[in-house]
């Protein structure tokens, strides 16, 4: 039986070189605040206030309750289908293409066709790029466009009261 403590399996030296081995690897992984700005962007998350504290209390909230909205979200919301035809959405991708070589979208661009359909309704509309500044089609994946219903005997479609 042995009396004495044992001896420490790493020395003092070795455990600090392991701490700061450690601390590196942790602040390689975290991503940077502007990093997390653009995620968060890109993702479609909105800043309702102009001041960091308000923004961070704001994001923090938006966390702690995405789990209850999550489980409690109506998944039966109503789905509108766009169709645009091939040659149409090129002049709209050539504006994009403008826009983003130019700094800025252009007053002037393309009104192409589309139908929407909505509850087994056609509605025919006109579309464009929206906005002017290049955040709105910049991300490849989500652009705004702008739809204007042509006026016609169809019913008005007013999508604030269908979501």
């Amino acid at each position: 039986m042995r009396l004495d403590t044992p001896k420490a399996t790493y020395t003092p030296p070795e455990r600090k070189a392991f701490m700061l081995g450690v601390l590196i690897l942790i602040l390689l992984l975290i991503p940077s605040v502007n990093a997390v700005k653009i995620a968060l962007i890109h993702n479609g998350y909105v800043a309702h206030y102009e001041d960091g504290k308000s923004k961070l209390m704001q994001l923090v909230q938006d966390i702690s309750l995405a789990p209850k909205r999550l489980l409690t979200a109506d998944k039966d919301l109503p789905v509108i289908k766009v169709d645009i035809k091939y040659q149409d959405w090129l002049k709209l991708e050539q504006d994009r293409n403008n826009a983003l070589k130019n700094g800025i979208i252009a007053e002037q661009r393309n009104q192409v066709n589309a139908t929407l359909y909505l509850n087994q309704q056609k509605y025919f509309a006109k579309v464009r790029l929206q906005g002017d500044m290049l955040d709105h089609v910049s991300n490849d994946t989500r652009w705004s466009l702008r739809f204007e219903l042509k006026k016609e005997k169809k019913p008005y479609l007013n999508l604030e009261n269908l979501l």
